[in-house]
């Protein structure tokens, strides 16, 4: 081979380097745009939800505590929704958990909010009534109160009457020791003190195995 035919080799063999070379960058550079705009222009993607991080811990629901509010939700008419949030006093968040709903029209309401939602909803609020509640949840109380005073009417207010009128809640664990969460109880209509006493009991039982589970 002549020292002329070897140059030209020489030279296409560089030029096909540097254009793999040149392929590969713009490979990486499209790479790295996507995850860009995926992480920063759209950050709804990065939300943890229903998703452990270093602070917080999600609740465990396991099959018995769910067949067991699925039970209530059977058994008691008035019932029409259990759901579990799970909270973290240092983000001052409620994260939705688990939700075992019997009226269509309440899960197509919750499923809205679910897909719209963009960040966990806030524990403490400016609302007086609802901070009065989470400080008497947190002190061990059960309490029986209005669907309009609760925190989901702020999300659901179409839901107050027609379908829901009250609402009964506990903390996890129903006592002042390492609260993890709170359960909720929704009703179509005002429960009697035997209800309510029976719900109770019910509620402290559910709370308790989860709390148990989630150690």
């Amino acid at each position: 081979m002549e020292l002329e035919d070897i140059s030209i080799l020489t030279n296409i063999l560089n030029f096909l380097t540097w254009k793999i070379i040149f392929r590969s960058f713009l490979v990486i550079l499209l790479l790295v745009t996507i995850v860009f705009v995926y992480q920063v222009i759209f950050p709804f993607n990065k939300v943890n939800f229903l998703q452990e991080d270093e602070n917080v811990k999600i609740l465990t629901i396991t099959k018995s505590s769910a067949n067991k509010m699925a039970n209530i939700n059977k058994k008691l008419d008035i019932v029409v929704g259990i759901q579990v949030v799970t909270i973290n006093f240092h983000k001052n968040i409620k994260i939705e958990t688990f939700a075992d709903i019997d009226v269509p029209v309440i899960q197509e309401s919750y499923n809205r909010f679910l897909s719209g939602k963009l960040y966990e909803t806030p524990l403490f609020t400016s609302s007086k009534i609802n901070n009065n509640h989470l400080v008497k949840l947190l002190s061990g109380e059960w309490l029986c109160f209005p669907y309009k005073d609760s925190s989901a009417y702020n999300y659901a207010p179409m839901l107050d009457q027609k379908y829901i009128t009250d609402v009964c809640a506990v903390a996890i664990p129903p006592y002042n020791n390492d609260i993890g969460g709170i359960l909720v109880f929704y009703m179509k209509d005002k429960p009697s003190e035997e209800l309510k006493n029976q719900l109770f009991l019910a509620a402290r039982d559910i709370s308790i195995q989860i709390f148990n589970d989630s150690k």
